[in-house]
């Protein structure tokens, strides 16, 4: 699981396509790869129709997430410790500043690992394959 917004110039897009080759290089593997949650930080320009069409171009087995109003995907960002900060662009528009991590939650809902960037498909398998041993 991870944080960011469909309008996102580079970390959202880049961490998205990232996870698409590790599922695909996990799956010849015969490893089940992790499910793919992506938590919008943009309540006004990520509705669910918009997630819809944007997270499923990198996988569509990913999902997308949001919440009705911008206040409540904050209160969800802190209690995940993800930093948000809305700033205005120079053409009127707006830019969502935010941490960059990844999450890896068990399939019991405990949280199992955080990963930090830079993330890169060999890293990233790695981790996942290390964490998934480790459970067992």
């Amino acid at each position: 699981m991870f944080f960011g917004y469909t309008q996102c110039p580079d970390f959202c897009p880049a961490t998205l396509t990232t996870l698409a080759a590790v599922e695909k290089q996990l799956a010849a593997k015969a490893v089940e790869p992790p499910h793919v949650i992506f938590v919008s930080l943009d309540a006004k320009r990520d509705t669910p129709a918009q997630l819809n069409r944007y997270v499923p171009n990198f996988d569509p087995t990913f999902v997308g997430l949001t919440a009705a109003d911008q206040a409540s995907i904050e209160a969800i960002a802190k209690r995940w410790g993800i930093a948000v900060a809305i700033q205005s662009a120079a053409n009127g528009d707006y830019i969502v500043d935010h941490s960059e991590a990844i999450f890896v939650i068990d399939p019991d809902g405990n949280l199992a690992a955080i990963l930090t960037g830079p993330f890169t498909v060999d890293a990233l398998q790695s981790d996942f394959r290390r964490i998934v041993t480790g459970r067992v």
